[in-house]
């Protein structure tokens, strides 16, 4: 490894991070300098240990950017963003110079005792870890993006249960490039409650009734970093916001900056039906097991099928006009009301729904063919304030 001078960049650890963002470890726990004992030299092994999964989800691997793909170090804080979201963690090292999130998965995966970096010139950085070291040629720091400024407001503390819930409406929003503004979950905050809508345009899922922080606002945050606060998230959360970011202080003195979706979100009051002509609860595990046995018969260009409320039955029909198959079942349904219809939908998306369902039993309320249907759980033990609205595929 070459002659070890005093107060350089030389570390051990006698601990290994457990979690992606170890609440308990603080810069400099733990970790000592094998010449000087200062335990605030440089970045210590465990801060990387800990930072490398978080950058890995938050970095953009197809960017054509190469220096968002590295690791920042400046000034005694690590940074990392594919410039929607940005990480920035405290670190011991005041030097300056970036390190490759690829070439430092490959230096920790040979799960190393000892770690020393040494910045060299013209962004010449070389990593000596253990008895062996790599050289690499780092980005300008300078070119690096900044942690967003402006003036931050409180937006409140919010529960895990939140994160979580934002999370779980990240697989209804859309990936249309063209629509950016259902590229992300809408949060509406009225003082302590939250309401969160995520549609793609076919399915519609609204969550409403959480517990949140106490300012009203509005905003579209994208899907990404929505995917890892849900998993970083512990216990209360401090949320503040700006002119165009959010702001989130996670545990191990992890903040996440993330720039929300500036565009209007669409009135999704309009869409979703009030009053409703018929109405019938299923069983859902029955149901989706009918709908599996149905997919190898739809149309592969429409996933066309129609639930037939007729003739005192409920059958579920499935046509192929290329293959000129038609298929049918009885649907398992434990209660009807309402007037005869026929409703087209999309078979793999009712079944997106009703996996999304948690209880045994699930309402389907419709008002007319042209018209959303209304997708809920039912039963008092499960969540009363979520609702599904399924768009219809309009018959001939």
């Amino acid at each position: 490894m070459g002659a070890r001078y005093p107060c350089q960049p030389l570390f051990t650890t006698t601990r290994k991070a457990n979690t992606m963002t170890d609440s308990n470890h603080t810069p400099g726990e733990d970790s000592i300098c094998e010449i000087c004992g200062d335990p605030a030299v440089k970045i210590m092994l465990t801060d990387l240990q800990r930072l490398l999964p978080m950058a890995e989800k938050v970095i953009d691997r197809q960017s054509a950017l190469p220096i968002l793909k590295e690791i920042c170090i400046s000034g005694g804080q690590a940074r990392v963003t594919d410039l929607e979201t940005m990480l920035t963690m405290p670190v011991a090292d005041q030097g300056s110079y970036t390190i490759p999130v690829a070439l430092l998965k490959k230096v920790l995966a040979t799960k190393p005792q000892t770690l020393k970096i040494v910045p060299g010139e013209d962004s010449r950085v070389t990593i000596e870890y253990d008895d062996l070291s790599v050289t690499y040629q780092g980005k300008d720091p300078e070119g690096f993006p900044a942690v967003p400024d402006g003036k931050f407001k409180s937006r409140g503390r919010c529960p895990r249960d939140l994160f979580q819930a934002l999370a779980i409406q990240t697989s209804y929003c859309s990936t249309d490039e063209l629509r950016p503004s259902l590229q992300g979950v809408h949060l509406s905050q009225d003082k302590d409650q939250v309401t969160l809508t995520a549609t793609d345009g076919h399915v519609l899922r609204r969550c409403s009734g959480l517990q949140g922080g106490k300012e009203a606002f509005q905003v579209i945050i994208p899907v990404k970093p929505l995917l890892l606060l849900g998993k970083l998230a512990r216990g209360h959360t401090e949320v503040a916001g700006s002119a165009r970011h959010l702001r989130f202080e996670l545990p191990g003195d992890v903040t996440m900056y993330v720039r929300f979706i500036d565009e209007k979100y669409p009135d999704v009051e309009a869409v979703i039906p009030k009053e409703f002509s018929g109405e019938w609860l299923l069983d859902r595990d029955k149901t989706l097991a009918i709908i599996k046995a149905a997919k190898a018969f739809a149309s592969r260009d429409t996933h066309l099928a129609v639930v037939d409320l007729s003739n005192g039955q409920t059958l579920l029909l499935v046509d192929d006009l290329e293959k000129q198959t038609s298929w049918q079942a009885p649907l398992p349904v434990t209660k009807q009301s309402g007037e005869q219809i026929r409703l087209g939908f999309d078979l793999y998306l009712l079944e997106k729904v009703l996996h999304g369902q948690q209880s045994p039993i699930v309402r389907w309320q419709c008002t007319s063919p042209n018209a959303a249907s209304v997708i809920t759980e039912v039963g008092k033990q499960w969540q009363s304030g979520v609702q599904t609205s399924l768009m219809p595929i309009r018959l001939k």
